[in-house]
């Protein structure tokens, strides 16, 4: 379990950020395994290419700091509102939360949309994941 004080500041930050960002009353609630990546200062995760079936995920680059800054130069609030970017995946793609679909126990899904082609249209946005931690975890 992470103690809140090993929360990095730049963390705080961008949760507050990212609430302002998206029109939020408070501060983005980021799912626990956002938090354990930033406390343990990964930044990068080879995922299983075959998490699906025919959906190659290669890597997560973590953006950490960085969420606001791509949230901002790449215009989601315009192009794809209720995303909040959390990583690259090498290839010239986001995952991001779709904070749209968030359910009453804080599960989060994750979808995947190309830097070039933003949008929440079925040949822009993805879904990968019911959650981070869905995305994170090895095939079964």
């Amino acid at each position: 379990m992470t103690i809140m004080n090993e929360i990095p500041e730049w963390l705080t930050l961008v949760s507050v950020e990212a609430g302002k960002r998206l029109g939020l009353p408070g501060p983005l609630v980021f799912p626990p395994e956002l938090v354990t990546l930033a406390v343990e200062g990964i930044e990068l995760i080879e995922l299983e290419p075959s998490w699906t079936s025919d959906f190659p995920l290669p890597e997560f680059g973590f953006l950490a700091a960085d969420m606001v800054d791509f949230y901002d130069d790449y215009e989601f609030s315009e192009w794809i509102p209720g995303a909040w970017p959390l990583a690259l995946d090498g290839g010239g793609g986001f995952f991001c939360l779709d904070l749209r679909a968030a359910n009453a126990d804080g599960e989060i899904p994750v979808v995947w949309v190309h830097a070039s082609n933003l949008g929440w249209g079925d040949d822009e946005a993805v879904r990968v994941a019911a959650s981070l931690a869905d995305l994170l975890s090895p095939s079964k």
